[in-house]
C-alpha cells in the first residue's frame, strides 16, 4: 500500500490562507496606530530588567483566534502524514486503535525513544524518517514552537505582546528613528513575531517532502 499525502498538503494549504488572513488583520490592526507604553518590572531574585510595550487598544482577540487556525492546520498536516503512515504499515492495527496515532513531537532523543506510543504503527522505515523530524533535530526547532503552540491553542486563545521599536541608523546627526511596531503571538513560556509563524509552516512543508522523499515511494 502506498503513502498519500494529499490530504496533509491540502491542510497545510489551508494553513497559508490562514497565515495571509493573519498577516492582513496584524496590519490593519497596527495601521489604527495603538498608543504605545513601556513598563519595567525588576526581578529581585536575580537583578534583571525586563522591558514590555503594552499597546492601547491591545490586539483583537480575533488574531489570536487566527494565529489559532494556523497552528491547528499545521499540526494536522503532520498527524493526517502520521495516519497514512500508520494505514500505510499496519492497517488493521492502526484502525484498531485510530486514538493512538499521531506525529511525535518531542523535546530530546530520550523522550522519543522511550518509545513514544505512536512508534509501533510505523515501519523502521518510517519511524527514522519521523525522528529525523523531531524539534531536538538541526533545523527542525521550529516544530517545537508548534507543539507547544498547538498544546496552549487547545484551552485558550494566543496572548499577545509586542517587539521593535528598536533604534535605525539615519544620515541626520543627533536623529533617531524607531522602527515599526510588531505584535507577538504565543503562550506563558514565550512568544513568536510573524516571522516564528512562517518559520513554522516552513518547517512542516520541509517535513512533509521530506516523508515523501523517503516513505511515500515505498510499498508494503
Amino acid at each position: 500500500m502506498s503513502v498519500a499525502l494529499d490530504d496533509s498538503w491540502t491542510k497545510l494549504a489551508r494553513g497559508k490562507e490562514h497565515l495571509a488572513a493573519l498577516s492582513q488583520a496584524c496590519g490593519e490592526y497596527l495601521d489604527t496606530g495603538p498608543q504605545i507604553s513601556v513598563e519595567i518590572h525588576h526581578d529581585p531574585d536575580t537583578g534583571s530588567l525586563e522591558t514590555r510595550f503594552l499597546g492601547e487598544p491591545s490586539p483583537p482577540p480575533r488574531i489570536g483566534a487566527i494565529v489559532g487556525d494556523v497552528v491547528h492546520n499545521l499540526r494536522s498536516a503532520l498527524d493526517v502524514a502520521a495516519w497514512q503512515l500508520a494505514l500505510a504499515n499496519d492497517e488493521a492495527a492502526t484502525l484498531k486503535e485510530r486514538n493512538q496515532v499521531s506525529f511525535p513531537l518531542t523535546g530530546c532523543a530520550a523522550e522519543f525513544k522511550k518509545p513514544h506510543r505512536a512508534l509501533k504503527f510505523f515501519s523502521g522505515q518510517a519511524a527514522e524518517v519521523v525522528e529525523r523530524l523531531q524539534p531536538y533535530q538541526p533545523s527542525m526547532e521550529a516544530l517545537g514552537w508548534l507543539r507547544d503552540m498547538s498544546n496552549a491553542d487547545k484551552h485558550r486563545v494566543t496572548t499577545f505582546s509586542f517587539t521593535g521599536l528598536a533604534v535605525e541608523p539615519v544620515p541626520e546627526v543627533g536623529v533617531r528613528k524607531f522602527s515599526a511596531l510588531h505584535v507577538r503571538f504565543g503562550t506563558d513560556e514565550g512568544h513568536l513575531g510573524f516571522m516564528g509563524i512562517q518559520a513554522m509552516f516552513a518547517t512542516v512543508e520541509a517535513a512533509l517532502q521530506e516523508i515523501e522523499s523517503r516513505v511515500a515511494e515505498s510499498r508494503h
